[in-house]
């Protein structure tokens, strides 16, 4: 059987990822820090000044099941 999943990759806090996250809190039970009001400050007041780059990471799979991964990555020394 072949399980299929939309991968989609936002290098900003655009309102469709705002959107998601804040119906998935909603719907779950999570920690501060899994919030997105949490990491948009920690992004916003931390990481740009600190030239992280944000990939927040959204994956969907048939069924309308949601995982969301923030990333925040940044290069050193070229790498």
């Amino acid at each position: 059987m072949e399980l299929l999943v939309d991968i989609k990759v936002y290098r900003k806090f655009s309102e469709s990822i705002v959107r998601v996250w804040k119906s998935l809190e909603n719907e779950n039970d999570l920690t501060v820090f899994q919030s997105c009001l949490w990491h948009k400050n920690w992004y916003e007041l931390i990481g740009k000044y600190q030239k992280y780059h944000l990939n927040i990471i959204l994956i969907e799979n048939p069924n309308g099941k949601k995982i969301i991964l923030p990333f925040g990555i940044k290069s050193i020394y070229g790498i």
